[in-house]
């Protein structure tokens, strides 16, 4: 049953969602792991600076320049733009979740499950990256095309995202696969087919645009795109293998997915679910093509929290709050043990058992509860409006 969400005060819940992510941004600053080598980060310092850099490095420009644009010095500055872009998207993530129609407690339930995410976490603690911009610019694409504004200024908005990270171009998939399929998860439906078009031509501007005018420096060997089946064997010998590279894939999300794969699997599947299956093996294949595998699992981040989220308040419906503070918990907790201690993860055993018995533990309690009952549960909204939330 869908839930509506009151369109007469949004703004006291986007303030909120903003009072969330700052939180949110808090405590991986201060409690996460904090990473003693740069390692990227070095090339968008050098950027900061006004010196060349390798490719592909050196075409991710939008961070950089937003860095240059602030007073406190190189580091400080890119904190700024990276930790005040992961909060904004805070915000976007809790519009998207207002403008169409969604429950008060899926706005506040997609909001902290972004807060536990690996891309807020990674990003609070590395600070120096090109890609929290295009986190923030990937989500207006969804929130934006879901209010069908003009495809000139979609069009802008993903040309600035791409200038921020060559991952911005997941957005083309999501938009012509709900085309095609009738999917719901941006309003790619809404568009036409030359409009679409037109945002692919948008985007692959911005990619070719300043391959060809941004000098760069040589790319070292191990960067070198020779042959797809050279980097997707690259990327499984840095992974370990098939079998560590799917657990890396899974890493990248936790229990969120499962509970994403939740949402879909007591019932037929719809173009929902087609759509998100099209969109996450994108972003498998993607993953065979960079030594990044985290990193570029999060451009699913969006459709993850929303689907996951409704699982989330199917089981609110049947069982009331245990269950949905039982599995938010459990994806706090692997967020905290994951992704709070990410240079020293996958050497700890300790952390590695943990995080297993902790998916585990998802994976048992979503299956058991995955077809709710009949319990005649009170709805959310419901609860909302009896203060008892």
């Amino acid at each position: 049953m869908a839930i509506a969400f009151p369109a007469a005060r949004p703004a006291p819940w986007l303030l909120a969602s903003l009072l969330l992510g700052a939180v949110a941004a808090t405590l991986w600053v201060r409690f996460g792991e904090h990473w003693e080598v740069l390692a990227d980060g070095r090339h968008y310092l050098a950027m900061y600076l006004g010196h060349p850099v390798e490719a592909p490095f050196g075409y991710r420009v939008l961070a950089p320049a937003a860095a240059r644009l602030l007073p406190w010095g190189a580091q400080t500055d890119f904190a700024v733009v990276s930790v005040g872009c992961l909060i904004l998207t805070t915000c976007c993530v809790a519009a998207y979740a207002i403008s169409t129609g969604l429950s008060r407690f899926r706005v506040m339930a997609m909001c902290v499950l972004w807060g536990a995410s690996f891309p807020f976490a990674y990003y609070a603690t590395t600070k120096v990256r090109a890609d929290a911009p295009m986190l923030l610019l990937l989500g207006l694409v969804f929130g934006l095309s879901k209010r069908h504004v003009p495809a000139v200024v979609l069009g802008l908005v993903i040309v600035v995202g791409v200038l921020s990270h060559e991952l911005m171009l997941i957005c083309l998939p999501a938009l012509w696969l709900d085309k095609a399929l009738g999917g719901t998860l941006s309003g790619g439906a809404r568009y036409r087919h030359r409009d679409l078009a037109l945002l692919a031509a948008c985007a692959l501007a911005a990619l070719w645009i300043p391959r060809h005018v941004v000098h760069t420096l040589p790319a070292q060997e191990n960067y070198a795109t020779t042959s797809g089946l050279e980097l997707a064997a690259s990327a499984l010998r840095y992974s370990g293998g098939p079998v560590k590279h799917a657990l890396r894939i899974y890493a990248s999300l936790g229990p969120a997915l499962l509970y994403a794969l939740f949402h879909f699997l007591p019932r037929r599947p719809g173009p929902d679910a087609k759509d998100f299956a099209g969109l996450f093996l994108v972003a498998v294949a993607a993953t065979f093509l960079a030594h990044d595998t985290l990193r570029v699992m999060e451009i699913v981040y969006f459709p993850v929290l929303l689907y996951a989220t409704a699982f989330l308040e199917q089981q609110w419906l049947a069982g009331g709050r245990f269950r949905v503070s039982v599995l938010i918990g459990i994806q706090l907790a692997y967020a905290a043990v994951v992704y709070g201690h990410l240079r020293t993860f996958e050497a700890s055993h300790v952390f590695n058992l943990v995080a297993a018995g902790l998916s585990a533990l998802a994976l048992g309690l979503g299956l058991l509860w995955l077809r709710p009952g009949p319990t005649g549960g009170r709805q959310p909204r419901a609860l909302w409006a009896a203060g008892r939330v």
